[in-house]
């Protein structure tokens, strides 16, 4: 689905017949979101948990979806094919694939505090503006959550050079603890 507010927009999916993940900054600091499915039905949604620091979001609406599959094994091999399912730039529906690069624990990129570190899916997967919020699929079942990407060398340094094909998804494994 599409999740929009007045100062964003992202990409969603079901979890359960009436709940969508996001991310927390697609739907900021608002307590509802618009939300527009496949078939361009539009209708609000209640967002009822935020985790800021792992960057997902639960919102709760009265349209039911179809539920992903999330996966469950206790490892994801490197290089298995994953897809990003999203709409990034104003392009809906876009189907992007790629590989996973690595599985690695890191403090999250724009975080101000230091509350522990958390699993991303590094992946060559395009993600762009308009992905954040949306599943990362490996085999049908989703392994992350698309959330940011990174365009240089040193983040902080805008002389330092581009780079490419460095994504990254929220794992699996923190979108379980984020919903128990």
């Amino acid at each position: 689905v599409q999740i929009n507010t007045l100062s964003a927009s992202g990409t969603g999916f079901y979890i359960d017949d009436n709940l969508i993940v996001t991310n927390e900054h697609v739907v900021e600091n608002n307590a509802t979101v618009d939300v527009i499915n496949f078939y361009k039905d539009q209708f609000v949604g209640e967002v009822i948990k935020v985790d800021r620091y792992r960057d997902l979001a639960l919102i709760s609406v009265s349209k039911k979806g179809f539920p992903v599959k999330i996966y469950r094994k206790s490892f994801l091999k490197l290089g298995s094919e994953v897809e990003a399912l999203g709409h990034p730039i104003g392009f809906d529906y876009t189907l992007s694939r790629g590989i996973v690069s690595s599985t690695r624990k890191i403090f999250p990129y724009n975080a101000s505090v230091n509350l522990g570190e958390v699993e991303y899916i590094q992946t060559d997967t395009d993600i762009n503006p308009g992905n954040s919020g949306g599943p990362l699929f490996h085999d049908n079942e989703v392994v992350g959550v698309n959330t940011w990407k990174r365009n240089r060398e040193n983040e902080r340094d805008a002389q330092s050079r581009p780079v490419s094909g460095i994504n990254f998804a929220i794992s699996y494994k923190e979108l379980i603890n984020f919903l128990e």
